[in-house]
């Protein structure tokens, strides 16, 4: 079975970076810090719930509101 890469989004500075990825009827994500995946007190955050992606950027001041979709170019901060 393979896995899809839907995409990804990332923090203005580019430190926090969720990949997003479907396979098997599933979506699941993978939390990246500083281009590492975040290890959460030894729980690599690869393939996890969307809910476990909220809880890890929440304890570490970061809201999903300040995500924005990734492009070839970094961030999209929509229309300029």
């Amino acid at each position: 079975m393979q896995y899809r890469f839907l995409g990804a989004y990332q923090t203005p500075d580019g430190r926090w970076r969720i990949e997003v990825w479907a396979g098997r009827g599933a979506q699941w994500y993978t939390v990246l810090h500083d281009g590492q995946v975040y290890d959460r007190d030894g729980f690599l955050c690869e393939r996890v719930p969307l809910g476990t992606v909220e809880a890890v950027l929440r304890a570490n001041g970061v809201s999903m509101a300040d995500l924005r979709p990734e492009t070839a170019d970094g961030p999209d901060d929509g229309p300029a």
